[in-house]
């Protein structure tokens, strides 16, 4: 029989486990972006979007979903701009995979109204740009 006390830090013990794993997945996805956007390996960068799945704990998802766009973002201007369309479609896709988890998230929103925009998708900008200035 276990003691109150053990069953506490028994459970302690496994949150503490599955945050870490958590953060340590949300930093490799993290290193893998940059690894995938120096190269333009866009099929790469993509890829980290499915891996966000396996992160646990619901806010380091959706910080490493928000940190994996902004990297996106910023690596869109050093990209030969061929390759530009392809990688906001998969911000645009990222993001619209994030949202349907978290639909009230005005940054998501936000970030995938930027990425339809610069695909010339502009209504589909303008609605998730309303919708963030909803809420």
């Amino acid at each position: 029989m276990t003691s109150p006390a053990s069953s506490a830090s028994d459970d302690h013990s496994a949150v503490t486990a599955r945050d870490n794993d958590s953060a340590g997945t949300a930093l490799d996805i993290l290193s893998g972006a940059q690894s995938a956007l120096a190269t333009s390996e866009l099929a790469g960068y993509q890829e980290l979007f499915e891996r966000l799945e396996s992160i646990a704990d619901r806010q380091r998802r959706y910080w490493a979903c928000l940190r994996l766009i902004e990297a996106g973002l910023a690596a869109a201007k050093g990209l030969p701009h061929a390759r530009v369309g392809g990688l906001f479609s998969n911000i645009a896709t990222g993001a619209l995979g994030m949202l349907e988890t978290e639909p009230s998230e005005p940054k998501l929103l936000n970030y995938a109204g930027v990425a339809f925009y610069e695909l010339w998708s502009l209504d589909a900008a303008a609605a998730l740009f309303k919708a963030a200035k909803r809420l």
